[in-house]
């Protein structure tokens, strides 16, 4: 409805988006006019989504990082497809050493995407910095009030023993 719009569908939106950008990337090689529409849906998703995902939807999970290693992966492998098509343009044209230094460059970008994942996977699959940094704050505050109840309790409970001793109805024992 208008009045809820709910939670942001990622599954749908994103595999849109990434596939709007691998085919930008990939036929940029052999038409470079698909790179003017691509970028206008770049700019307008992006001012589009922005106001959305800050006014509209509501924000049900946060993924802490966990989509990047998975978007970056396939994003290198569609830069990687456009290598791999402008060194068969190459190879079509006969500019053999203009392939060889595209190919040099596939194995550059190969190299980046290992060395990238090797390291921020593990950074991004655990808990961010300042998440971690908010729930220790709130764990202590926690901690700090369920302690405060404690001794609360204690001294409701020390004062009510007082009340109840009455030191004038204390007898003494007599043995008989």
């Amino acid at each position: 409805a208008i009045d809820d719009p709910g939670w942001f569908a990622f599954h749908k939106i994103l595999a849109q988006d990434m596939l709007v950008v691998v085919i930008s990337v990939v036929f940029a090689v052999v038409a470079p006019i698909v790179l003017l529409p691509c970028a206008l849906f770049c700019l307008f998703s992006r001012m589009l989504w922005t106001h959305h995902h800050l006014y509209v939807y509501e924000s049900v999970f946060e993924t802490g990082g966990q989509f990047w290693p998975k978007i970056f992966r396939r994003f290198v492998f569609g830069l990687i497809i456009a290598q791999s098509t402008i060194t068969g343009q190459f190879i079509l044209k006969e500019a053999r050493h203009e392939a060889y230094a595209t190919i040099a460059l596939m194995c550059m970008t190969y190299i980046f995407l290992r060395s990238t994942r090797a390291r921020f996977d593990a950074p991004s699959s655990t808990l961010p910095l300042e998440v971690a940094t908010i729930m220790d704050i709130s764990v202590k505050q926690e901690e700090e009030l369920q302690r405060q109840r404690n001794m609360a309790q204690s001294n409701q409970q020390q004062g009510s023993f007082s009340e109840n001793y009455d030191s004038k109805k204390t007898t003494e024992f007599t043995p008989e």
